[in-house]
């Protein structure tokens, strides 16, 4: 902040700035703030001042991230043994910011979302996520700010410290120690590196020119495979020779630029002087190879009646670190070193089963030999428990891989994870509804899809009865995300006790009964899918009117999940509309990619598109592209979204009352914690109109939407839908959006080809494994009769993007 203010006149003012130490360019921003609109909430983290900034009403929930951030602060000094250099840290809240955070040194920006917390409103996921990213930011403060890599295909160093660091601290803060968070980083960090890894780029790449690399050195590879490899470095050091070789390497190199040779450097010489065993290589040599190397490996593990032997049968140079147990001696890890070239050779003097990468703390995949997965598959089906979570987890993991790979087949994949029906652990369950969801996702609109879907509600049996419905006081962190994810999970694969269950508890919250924040978050989606309009607009209105962004978040992402058609068309047709959208740019953004990320929301985001496309050609939509619940909508009737406004909530006199806003009063926003979810903030109607057709899409608009739901659209008839159209003379589009469309098509139809030759494999093992029940099928309302004809003016222009001016942000981060 300015030391120093000169009036030169009366509309002309001079700031004065205290001097910074020597930084990097691209940790250089600043803020302009209205300091009537923005106030402060302040926190001391030893001789460092933590201030936080944010708009009313938003100021009144800095409060937890503000603490956690000093205590986090405090936590890093103590951790890398260099204190942090300023004696300020600076946090700001920028209303209408896409990206979650910006960081400098001494200054992180971040979203609403990202950082304001009120814990009676916040689930556990949403706390540990803005924890999370409280302690990226503040480590980038030390990886990143005080010591910059020398070039940009380096920065995969510092990025992965920051990543890996993010889940060491928190876990080490006293009130968050419960959270596993060292556990949680295998299945958030870990496992998605794993997935990312598979076609994509190596983390240093010399061939590329520095656009290149500057782009690379930003996307979710560099994040997450720089964080697992930095893991698993911290895994072979273990954690007390890791700490000292950073507090020997930072006073080295601060405020310096640095190369990933000097920090493996020091790292290399405390593990010497503390015996660590490297496999006779240097640091130097075995992070190179994992840096340069695109992918990762694939050990194979197979027994020839006297011992087991382990290869790695690709070209790779990996030295990789393998961690294995036996079924003999359960618990009892031992590590060995594998080199590009060479087996590991493990005797064994009779059957049995073994297990390698240990809670995959390596950053490879390993197969076995058929007869070596069907002995850990016994050992699952007969005592899950000998056999660690996290390798349960990982386990999961690698068989989903190798059948995505080809290596494995699907019958073996249903097999193996028959074993879950026993599982109630959450690391396992986490990655394999992960997975499954994943591969449901592929088989939308093919007869596998509904015994795939119940096959998973029955393996889910087991634990929705162990996590329940309820609440209890003494739950864990760790209960709760379970409890969340299980239930919400099982609701999306309707499970028909989760199903009624969130109808129920929708209705009650609405009746003004406490909601707790986990469960809200977790059964809103269900409770709107299977109840009537009114409850979706009821949630529509609630969202207007909350001012927790927690809770503003969860109520959003909720109003995506209705299954009525007609709210559906009408709602897209509002968010879009260039003269009246009804929420913010970003809001809107967020709308559509959560609409497009469930194939059923993609399959009817692309009708609603083609709709909105042949009504500015003056064309009728062709009968195949048109809803199967399609009809005629009169126009003297109120639509859904107009009656928001005349009528909240209607379950057809199920529920004669709902709660009303009050006035605002700025003395009780952040008052006591009432039943409902919001607080209202003004006493002014939420104005909504009816299907907008008479704004046109641009083709930037076309291209974005269709570039949020092509990965879920996997039918035949889609990839049809969309020739047809671009096979019309006067589509208006561009030859170059037109190409592009031509590629989604035969992407589409790729996916409906390889998804029709799986099918019938995956059908008939689902069917000879059980007759499974009928899964429901949610029926929508009619759909409006089409419009004919488009009014007169350019049929192709672009949105108009209002922004929200609270606050002005000038930054030069790159990440």
């Amino acid at each position: 902040r300015p030391t120093y203010i000169h009036n030169v006149t009366d509309t002309t003012k001079v700031f004065r700035f205290d001097g910074y130490p020597v930084l990097p360019i691209h940790s250089v921003s600043w803020a302009v703030l209205d300091h009537t609109t923005y106030q402060l909430k302040t926190s001391n983290a030893g001789a460092t001042v933590v201030n936080t900034r944010a708009p009313y009403p938003y100021s009144n929930h800095t409060a937890w991230a503000n603490r956690v951030t000093a205590n986090l602060l405090s936590a890093l000094n103590s951790y890398t043994g260099l204190d942090y250099s300023h004696d300020t840290l600076e946090q700001v809240v920028i209303p209408e910011f896409f990206v979650g955070s910006s960081e400098g040194w001494g200054f992180i920006s971040y979203s609403e979302e990202a950082i304001l917390v009120t814990p009676e409103r916040s689930s556990s996921r949403y706390m540990q996520d803005t924890a999370l990213g409280l302690a990226s930011g503040l480590a980038h403060q030390w990886f990143g700010d005080n010591v910059s890599m020398d070039s940009w295909h380096n920065t995969w160093v510092t990025t992965g410290l920051t990543e890996h660091l993010k889940y060491v601290v928190t876990g080490s803060l006293e009130d968050m120690k419960d959270w596993e968070l060292a556990e949680q980083e295998v299945v958030e960090l870990v496992q998605p590196a794993l997935a990312l890894d598979v076609t994509s780029h190596a983390l240093v790449d010399n061939t590329h020119t520095e656009a290149e690399e500057v782009k690379e050195a930003c996307d979710d590879l560099t994040k997450y495979k720089g964080g697992a490899i930095i893991s698993m470095l911290h895994s072979i050091l273990k954690d007390n020779t890791f700490k000292r070789g950073l507090a020997a390497y930072l006073p080295y190199v601060q405020g310096l630029t640095s190369s990933p040779d000097e920090l493996w450097n020091f790292l290399y010489e405390v593990a010497q002087d503390s015996g660590v065993d490297l496999g006779l290589q240097s640091i130097n040599t075995i992070m190179d190879e994992w840096a340069s190397t695109s992918g990762h490996p694939t050990l194979f593990v197979t027994w020839n009646t006297t011992h087991f032997i382990v290869s790695e049968p690709s070209s790779g140079g990996w030295h990789i670190p393998v961690t294995y147990m036996l079924q003999n001696s359960p618990g009892e890890e031992t590590s060995a070193w594998l080199h590009p070239g060479s087996s590991l050779v493990v005797p064994a003097s009779d059957p049995q089963w073994i297990l390698l990468n240990i809670n995959q703390t390596g950053f490879y995949r390993v197969n076995y030999e058929t007869a070596l997965w069907q002995r850990l598959m016994h050992q699952l089906n007969t005592d899950l428990t000998r056999i660690p979570r996290l390798s349960r987890a990982q386990l999961v993991d690698d068989v989903f891989a190798l059948v995505e790979k080809g290596t494995l087949s699907y019958d073996t994949l249903l097999e193996f994870t028959n074993y879950l029906r026993a599982e109630t652990d959450y690391y396992p369950w986490r990655t394999a509804l992960r997975h499954f969801q994943t591969l449901l996702d592929k088989f939308y609109g093919f007869s596998s899809y509904q015994l795939l879907q119940q096959h998973l509600v029955d393996l889910l049996t087991e634990v929705v009865a162990d996590v329940g419905f309820a609440r209890k006081p003494q739950d864990s962190h760790l209960v709760r995300l379970k409890q969340a994810l299980v239930l919400e999970r099982a609701c999306a694969f309707n499970h028909s006790t989760c199903t009624q269950k969130s109808v129920s508890m929708i209705r009650s919250w609405m009746s003004s009964t406490f909601f707790d924040a986990d469960l809200s978050t977790t059964l809103l989606c269900s409770g709107i899918a299977n109840s009537p309009p009114g409850v979706w607009r009821t949630v529509w209105h609630m969202f207007h009117y909350s001012v927790f962004p927690s809770v503003r978040a969860s109520l959003l992402k909720a109003l995506t999940c209705t299954r009525d058609q007609l709210v559906f068309n009408e709602f897209l047709t509002n968010i879009t509309s260039s003269s009246a959208s009804v929420v913010s740019s970003k809001d809107r953004t967020i709308l559509l990619q959560t609409f497009a990320s469930t194939p059923f929301g993609a399959d009817k985001l692309l009708d609603w598109l083609l709709q909105r496309l042949y009504t500015q050609m003056n064309q009728t939509v062709p009968v195949a592209n048109n809803s199967a619940h399609a009809g005629p909508n009169s126009s003297e009737t109120p639509t859904p979204l107009q009656q928001a406004n005349v009528t909240p909530v209607d379950f057809n006199s199920s529920i004669t009352s709902t709660p009303q806003p009050q006035a605002s009063n700025q003395e009780n926003v952040s008052g006591p914690v009432s039943g409902r979810l919001y607080e209202p903030v003004t006493e002014h109607s939420i104005v909504l109109r009816s299907a907008a057709v008479s704004d046109p899409m641009s083709e930037e608009d076309v291209l974005t939407i269709l570039a949020y739901i092509l990965p879920k659209l996997t039918t035949s008839e889609q990839g049809l839908k969309l020739n047809t159209f671009m096979e019309l003379n006067n589509t208006g589009m561009s030859n170059s959006t037109l190409a592009v469309m031509k590629k989604a098509v035969l992407q589409v139809n790729q996916q409906a080809d390889w998804a029709n030759r799986t099918n019938a494999n995956i059908t008939t093992w689902l069917k000879n494994k059980a007759a499974p029940t009928t899964v429901p099928v949610f029926v929508t309302t009619q759909a409006p009769a089409l419009p004919t004809s488009t009014p007169s003016g350019s049929v192709i222009t672009s949105f108009s993007l209002a922004l929200s001016t609270l606050a002005l942000i000038v930054t030069l981060a790159i990440c």
